[in-house]
């Protein structure tokens, strides 16, 4: 019975050690390196990484997107259309017993236009349009094209509802730009005070730290004075 004991316990071991050296490892791992980083650095990485920046960033975007969308306003309009059709009527009766021949009458148009609006306010339309008519053999055409424009004189004559949305999205687009600008300067700034409160707070260690060190000294040679009684045991104890 002993001696299985004495094999086990041989046997869990190696399985000890490697767990143990892997947890020291795992440790060994967890732990970050330490690196010392610039000013220069620190702004980078917080303009990288400063969540209130990549949310700014959204909101020019897409005031610029509304800004081009209200441009399509002004985009021509293009239309056409084809028509056909068919009429076929009975022949007449001329005298008792004698009919006309029947009559088939066909026509076809196809007309077209092209129109929209200026930034002047100015509407336009360019139309044309072709006509053919069949009836009873004799073909016949007509058409033409026509130009149409439309200047208002006293409403929408100095902005409209176009107009007003871009110049609109335009004030919004720099309010929004300044706001991305005003929040990196606000970073920037944070990151350029923590840093270089953090550099008076090392040097603030650094200053109680040597102190420290000369009071410790000035202690040791006040023990020494009254080991030797050079100072009084009030005086070393102050």
């Amino acid at each position: 019975m002993q001696k299985k004991q004495s094999l086990l316990t041989m046997n869990c071991r190696p399985l000890l050690a490697a767990a143990l050296a892997g947890a020291v490892s795992l440790t060994s791992v967890a732990e970050p390196a330490k690196k010392a980083v610039s000013l220069d650095e620190c702004i980078q990485l917080a303009l990288q990484k400063n969540l209130d920046i990549r949310i700014s960033w959204f909101a020019p975007e897409l005031t610029q997107l509304s800004l081009e969308a209200s441009y399509g306003a002004y985009d021509p309009e293009f239309s056409f259309g084809l028509q056909r059709r068919f009429d076929k009527s009975p022949g007449t009766q001329i005298s008792p017993g004698v009919f006309a021949n029947p009559v088939d009458q066909e026509s076809k148009s196809f007309t077209s236009s092209l129109g929209g609006i200026l930034p002047t306010g100015t509407r336009y339309s360019l139309n044309g349009n072709v006509s053919r008519y069949d009836a009873g053999g004799g073909i016949s055409y007509n058409g033409g094209p026509s130009v149409t424009l439309t200047q208002p004189l006293l409403k929408d004559f100095w902005t409209d509802g176009t107009r007003l949305s871009i110049q609109l999205s335009r004030k919004t687009l720099k309010q929004d730009d300044l706001a991305v600008r005003s929040q990196v300067i606000a970073t920037v700034t944070d990151v350029q005070v923590a840093y270089y409160n953090l550099a008076a707070s090392r040097e603030a260690v650094g200053v109680q730290e040597k102190a420290l060190e000369l009071a410790e000294r000035s202690l040791a040679e006040n023990k020494k004075r009254g080991e030797v009684g050079a100072m009084a045991p009030l005086e070393e104890k102050q």
